[in-house]
């Protein structure tokens, strides 16, 4: 027993006896090294684009961690290519950026054209793109209307008035002209010898312009082109007609009469005043009926018992004196004009109602 006494306290003196261990030392130990975390790569997007024009367009995006570059320069790669290759693209720089945000307005685009573009970051080394988009520009819209017209002379001509249009951001040249004639083609469109007609447009592109002078009973058709760069528009095609020329013929009565004399009277009107030259006449018969014409050699002669007796009065109402009746006879008789061309040939005429006189006996000496 004494023996195990012995052994306790050698072991509880040992103990006293050793070096306590620091804890926190054994801590230290234990822990490892703190590892610095890495910094972010520099990046860039593409951004929107905006205020397509048929010339222009706003195109944006945003770039991130370049701070620690050297010579940074963002922007935009455009080209009409989907890849927008760096080397055949146009490159165009942001002049700022805010809060990594940058944009670029580009003008010198070309028109109904599909463009693809990409942000870009340039820096000493280092060059990045962000993802390939798209847009479209537009193309200058120009349209062209013309009224009916509302009243027309067969000499002076009719009077219409229209607009042309063009939508685009910008001015650009407009030549317009009015085209107009008897003929179309199997499209419906204007023939190709209709005449020309300028026009000159104000401010807001209206216009006022007359054309003619026209033929009686002919049907005329009408356009408006314009023309802007290689865009070119035409109003709708409209036409009208004009009426047939129409002579009023009024047969009054004879005056005058005696055994073998009497004078002849009769009046016209015209619908149009076409400056044709006509010819006035009387026709006479002793058949009872309506004198019809005959036209021979182009002229208004006797045809079957009627005498025609030409009057050089020249004005709406005519007549003439006759001396060759027989007296104690019965006339038939019909006012007559005529419409001669250049050559003074009669190329259609006009009657008039028909009235009758009957001549006195023979007068004795």
């Amino acid at each position: 027993m004494r023996k195990y006494l012995a052994l306790l306290v050698a072991i509880v003196a040992f103990a006293a006896c050793a070096t306590p261990i620091d804890t926190d030392q054994k801590k230290k130990k234990e822990t490892k090294p703190e590892v610095q975390p890495e910094a972010p790569a520099p990046a860039v997007a593409t951004g929107q684009y905006s205020a397509v024009t048929e010339i222009s367009a706003t195109l944006d995006g945003t770039a991130s961690n370049y701070d620690g570059l050297v010579d940074v320069e963002v922007g935009v790669l455009v080209s009409t290519s989907p890849a927008v290759y760096e080397t055949e693209a146009t490159r165009y720089p942001a002049a700022a950026i805010t809060n990594g945000r940058f944009s670029v307005s580009i003008t010198d685009l070309s028109r109904a054209t599909k463009y693809y573009f990409r942000a870009y970051l340039s820096a000493e080394g280092v060059f990045l793109k962000g993802n390939a988009k798209s847009f479209t520009t537009s193309d200058i819209e120009a349209t062209a209307t013309v009224s009916d017209t509302s009243s027309f002379t067969i000499a002076g001509g009719a009077t219409v008035t229209g607009n042309v249009k063009v939508t685009a951001s910008q001015a650009y040249p407009v030549t317009a002209s009015l085209f107009w004639g008897k003929g179309i083609n199997t499209a419906g469109k204007l023939a190709s010898e209709g005449t020309e007609v300028p026009l000159t447009l104000d401010a807001d592109g209206n216009f006022t312009a007359t054309f003619g002078p026209f033929e009686y009973d002919a049907t005329y058709y009408y356009t408006v082109k314009a023309t802007v760069l290689d865009k070119v528009a035409y109003s709708q095609l409209k036409s009208f007609s004009t009426p047939g020329f129409e002579v009023t013929v009024t047969t009054h009565d004879a005056t005058e009469v005696k055994d073998t004399v009497a004078t002849l009277h009769g009046s016209y009107a015209v619908n149009y005043d076409a400056g044709y030259r006509l010819a006035k006449v009387f026709l006479y018969s002793t058949v009872e009926g309506t004198p019809q014409y005959w036209i021979d050699n182009n002229l208004i002669t006797e045809e079957e018992g009627y005498v025609v007796v030409w009057s050089w009065v020249n004005s709406a109402d005519f007549s003439t004196s006759v001396k060759k009746f027989k007296p104690s006879t019965t006339y038939y008789y019909a006012a007559a004009i005529g419409r001669l061309d250049d050559n003074w040939n009669v190329v259609s005429a006009w009657f008039g109602n028909v009235k009758s006189f009957t001549t006195t006996a023979k007068q004795q000496p």
